[in-house]
């Protein structure tokens, strides 16, 4: 006898009526013996497009589920699929195997509902330019700090000098990184890192702002690795503190005192030399605002100019009241004119004095020099209005290697005058 298993339609029936697809129960049999029953589907041509197929069944209830799956998709489908023309269907076909040749394992379906809302954004299809003129309008009346207003003007701009006809959705990560890792000042060189990495956080804003506009679905800076940051923008520790000797320190400040248009900026250099304000503080600050009790003496540092919206009190050395002692006008604010103004007079200071000047050197040779005289960086990152707790930020971006000899040196820089010509300050 055959040893091969045989199986015999004992009973079929169409399910559903009037579909044509037909269930059999069929009774399987090896070698003479019935050992058991399954179920055969049988679905017409008309569903598949080509031959007709079969599909087996242990139970019942399975067999009419894929009968009924069918039948409706088939209902739901059937007419469309009549109404397509050749060239379209073609093109589905073509579109399938594209995407089984790049290993795509999404359906075609899926494919489309994922590029639909990016070739079609909800918010519609936005230029570069458009965006960053909605978004810096949008910001004008929320209250944000004009000097971080600026920045946010400035950076973007120069984003939409290469982008600002491209659409937002068809940004790219890899254009875009190419582009920050490209960026160059006007004298040919390349930008620092911190300054890659404020053009990208800036670009990352923008775009996050965009898809809250739904503009765009998701940000092609979304999820960039750490690592490939950095490849492109660098590590922090290749931009080390650059700061002021002690020498430099004291020349810069004698000669503030030879020439009237200079002479303006002793009270500003001065609590940026000795008591480490940032420049937005230093350009709110008023004579007003200093406090002095027997031999102490402090600046109170307004929340409107503190970069982290706190007020603080910063302690003000003696040898920086002497300096200030010499003002001839110690009312109102500690400097009285424009940001370009100061930015001319310090470029021509420094090259009178032949000194490199270096952005926010002021506050990070303060910074360096407190704290090899204090050894206390949870003080130091204090003054400077950081959390004590934030130690880190004062480690990377503010200290630079120094003695303690330079830094009592550094405290010992006082005016070439007579203790007859200084005048003490009051409170």
């Amino acid at each position: 006898m055959s040893s091969r298993n045989t199986k015999v339609d004992l009973l079929k029936y169409e399910h559903p009526k009037g579909s044509k697809i037909k269930i059999s129960l069929r009774e399987n049999i090896t070698r003479g013996e019935a050992w058991g029953n399954s179920y055969r589907v049988y679905v017409p041509a008309r569903y598949t497009g080509k031959s007709y197929a079969q599909t087996s069944f242990q139970t019942e209830e399975e067999a009419k589920a894929h009968a009924e799956r069918i039948y409706e998709e088939h209902q739901v489908h059937g007419p469309i699929a009549t109404e397509l023309t050749t060239p379209q269907v073609c093109d589905a076909i073509d579109a399938i195997k594209h995407l089984k040749g790049l290993g795509v394992e999404q359906s075609l379906l899926e494919v489309v509902k994922y590029a639909g809302p990016r070739l079609k954004p909800k918010g519609g299809r936005v230029t570069v330019f458009d965006a960053i003129n909605q978004m810096i309008k949008s910001r004008e009346n929320m209250g944000y700090r004009k000097h971080g207003e600026k920045d946010v003007r400035n950076r973007l701009l120069t984003f939409a000098d290469s982008f600002g006809n491209q659409f937002v959705p068809d940004l790219t990560k890899l254009e875009i990184m190419d582009w920050i890792q490209n960026l160059h000042k006007n004298n040919g060189e390349s930008l620092a890192p911190r300054s890659r990495r404020n053009y990208y956080r800036r670009i990352v804003q923008f775009l996050n702002w965009c898809k809250g506009r739904d503009y765009i679905v998701t940000s092609p800076l979304d999820n960039v690795p750490r690592e490939e940051r950095r490849a492109i923008i660098g590590k922090a520790d290749q931009n080390p503190a650059k700061i002021y000797t002690v020498q430099e320190v004291s020349k810069l400040l004698e000669l503030t005192l030879t020439s009237a248009n200079w002479k303006r900026l002793l009270p500003i250099w001065t609590l940026g030399f000795f008591c480490g304000l940032r420049r937005s503080e230093l350009f709110k600050a008023r004579f007003e605002d200093i406090r002095i009790d027997g031999e102490d003496a402090q600046i109170y540092v307004h929340p409107v100019g503190a970069k982290l919206r706190g007020e603080r009190l910063t302690t003000i050395p003696p040898n920086a009241l002497q300096w200030l002692s010499l003002c001839e006008d110690r009312t109102g604010a500690i400097y009285k004119y424009s940001g370009s103004t100061y930015d001319r007079d310090c470029k021509d200071l420094h090259r009178f004095a032949n000194i490199e000047r270096s952005d926010n050197s002021l506050r990070k040779s303060y910074g360096s020099y407190l704290y090899a005289y204090t050894m206390d960086d949870q003080l130091v990152a204090a003054e400077m209005g950081q959390p004590s707790s934030d130690t880190k930020t004062f480690h990377r971006h503010y200290k630079a290697l120094v003695t303690k000899k330079d830094a009592e040196l550094y405290r010992q820089i006082t005016p070439p005058v007579s203790d007859s010509k200084i005048v003490r300050l009051v409170s």
